[in-house]
C-alpha cells in the first residue's frame, strides 16, 4: 500500500509549507497514524497534482479535484516503480468544485503554476518512482 501527500504537508515527518491543493495535507503529524501499515509513501507536488488534472480533462474528460490529482499521480509512480501490473485510485471528487481555481487560468497565473508537459511529467514520476 502506498501512502500520499502534498509537498508542504507534515503528515510524514517533513516541515510545513504552504501549498495549493485542498482537502489534503495537515500542518502536524498526527499520533496516531501507523505508518507500518505502508510500503511506500511519496510527496507529490501542486504543480504535478495540477498539472495531472489538466492532462486528465483534456485527454479523458474526466474532472478530478487536486487531492484526486495527487492521488493519481501517486499511483503512476508506483505502477512505474514496481512490477503491479495494476493499481486502484480512489478519486471521489468532482473537479467542478474547482473550476474557480485549480482549472482557472487566472488563478494558476497569480499562484505561478505553469502546467508540465506530458515528457516532464512523465520524466518526474520515474525519477520518484526510481526513489521507491
Amino acid at each position: 500500500m502506498l501512502a500520499c501527500d502534498v509537498e508542504g504537508s507534515a503528515i510524514f515527518g517533513t516541515p510545513f509549507k504552504p501549498y495549493l491543493v485542498n482537502g489534503i495535507g495537515l500542518s502536524w503529524r498526527a499520533d496516531n497514524t501507523d505508518f507500518s501499515a505502508f510500503e511506500h509513501h511519496c510527496h507529490i507536488s501542486d504543480q504535478e497534482a495540477i498539472s495531472l488534472c489538466h492532462l486528465i480533462a483534456r485527454e479523458r474528460g474526466i474532472l478530478m479535484g487536486g487531492y484526486e490529482g495527487i492521488v493519481v499521480c501517486a499511483a503512476l509512480i508506483y505502477l512505474h516503480a514496481t512490477n503491479v501490473k495494476s493499481a486502484l485510485a480512489l478519486i471521489p471528487d468532482t473537479g467542478a468544485n474547482y473550476l474557480d481555481h485549480i482549472y482557472d487560468e487566472h488563478w494558476l497565473r497569480l499562484k505561478n503554476i505553469e502546467w508540465l508537459t506530458v515528457p516532464t511529467l512523465l520524466n518526474r514520476i520515474r525519477i520518484r518512482a526510481a526513489k521507491i
